[in-house]
């Protein structure tokens, strides 16, 4: 060394330039001048992939193959629709159910017709023109019948037994079952929204209201004596949660579906967050 025993030449075998460190194609290497003193670059050459979303079972979700990168899929994902055909629940772009089995609210169409001196079962839509073989109601039979449930279908059933149901036709799979849909379920704030629903076990009464998602919101009747099946439309500010609420001759009934509304920010407004 030059200039006493504490000096050395940088670069010299007794004074070697410090190993600097930096990312390089996402790895950490030696680089001269390099921002990180260890090997590893305090591990950020080589961050997590974003997180990616996809739309599935109509709603925004993690998917590492997903196409969009926020959390709302850009706003397009919305629920496969159902609705009940001969007696099966088919995919509808117009139907009234989210669920695959339609809610178990698909009945086949029956009615009952006299074949002779028996009251019989006729699939399809028609009215009743017996209810037993005999009786006032029947086919001039002499043989007992009862009704029962099939399938959530009154039906005529041979032989003596006690009435599960009152008619052929009636759904009767127990309490009664309503669904409630809107259409679109992604909103700007103020725009319509329409409201469809239909229900099984013929309930009555039946109110729809509306409450939105802010704290302290209050519950609003929009119609205190809405009928079944039945429409209507509204013009949520805000989230929302809509309700209908119906009563029947086994239980009350009741079915909720939530509108959402974008958060729409002027781009001079530095507080929004969309």
């Amino acid at each position: 060394g030059v200039g006493g025993p504490n000096r050395c030449t940088l670069g010299g075998d007794d004074c070697p330039i410090p190993e600097r460190f930096g990312c390089v194609n996402n790895s950490c290497i030696k680089v001269a001048g390099g921002a990180y003193g260890t090997s590893s670059c305090g591990g950020v050459c080589n961050p997590p992939p974003p997180q990616k979303y996809s739309c599935g079972s109509g709603s925004c979700q993690p998917d590492v193959a997903g196409q969009y990168s926020d959390s709302t899929c850009g706003g397009v994902c919305s629920p496969t629709y159902y609705s009940c055909s001969s007696g099966a629940c088919t995919q509808d772009a117009n139907g009234q159910f989210t669920s695959v089995d339609c809610n178990n609210m698909c009945t086949i169409p029956i009615h009952s017709e006299c074949n002779g001196p028996a009251c019989v079962n006729v699939a399809g839509v028609g009215e009743n023109n017996c209810n037993a073989d005999s009786g006032p109601q029947g086919c001039g039979g002499v043989t007992e019948s009862h009704f029962g449930c099939i399938n959530s279908s009154c039906v005529i059933l041979g032989g003596p037994g006690e009435n599960s149901c009152n008619a052929v036709g009636q759904y009767c799979g127990g309490a009664g079952k309503c669904s409630l849909k809107a259409a679109p379920p992604l909103v700007s704030g103020g725009q319509s929204v329409k409201l469809t629903w239909q229900c099984a076990g013929n309930p009555t009464g039946c109110k729809l209201t509306r409450k939105y998602k802010t704290p302290g919101a209050t519950v609003i009747t929009l119609d205190d004596n809405a009928q079944v099946p039945g429409s209507a439309s509204d013009r949520p500010a805000s989230s929302a949660t809509y309700t209908l609420d119906c009563t029947g001759s086994t239980s009350d009934v009741s079915a909720d579906v939530r509108v959402s509304t974008l958060i729409e920010c002027a781009p001079t407004d530095p507080t929004c967050k969309p």
